[in-house]
């Protein structure tokens, strides 16, 4: 946005028929306006790092989120692995004395751990569509917001040039 001349504006608004006092009156208003309401490359600057900080800690939550899940999958693997030895041992011994017994506690113990291996597999899926729906909701955040600016901007600038119409307007 180019600088607003308040020089320029003062004599025109002289050369109209304004007093010097009334010009510079009028001119101080129009540019103590447009700096109030006008978002600097600073500002701008500022909420983008200020957004890019929110992404990063929203990231490091998700990174660490995938650490937490590998983590607690690594250790019911360990525990299921464990299992399954406790059960091979208990059924290497039964198998002597009762092997159709046997066989059925078996199948039983692969059912089981069928069931296990599903819902892992469920909780996994589930998991990674809240993460995906989480990293969608903040994409959608960030756009939302950047619109919000967008519009913002467009609503000062429609004032600011409102204003300047009616000053116009105003003069003889």
């Amino acid at each position: 946005m180019p600088a607003f001349d308040t020089l320029k504006a003062t004599k025109l608004l002289k050369a109209s028929g304004f007093e010097e006092t009334q010009a510079e009156a009028v001119v101080a208003t129009v540019r103590d306006a447009i700096a109030e309401n006008v978002a600097t490359k600073a500002d701008v600057t500022e909420a983008s790092n200020e957004l890019k900080l929110e992404i990063a800690g929203v990231r490091a939550e998700i990174a660490n989120a995938r650490t937490e899940l590998k983590d607690d999958i690594a250790g019911v693997r360990a525990e299921l692995k464990d299992d399954i030895a406790g059960v091979r041992a208990e059924l290497k011994d039964d198998i002597a004395n009762l092997r159709t017994e046997t066989k059925a506690e078996i199948g039983k113990v692969r059912a089981e751990l069928a069931g296990v291996r599903a819902e892992l597999k469920a909780d996994i899926a589930g998991v990674h569509a809240e993460l995906k729906d989480d990293i969608g909701k903040v994409s959608k955040e960030i756009s939302d917001f950047r619109t919000e600016i967008h519009h913002k901007a467009l609503y000062l600038a429609a004032g600011i040039i409102g204003l300047v119409v009616s000053l116009i307007k105003l003069l003889p």
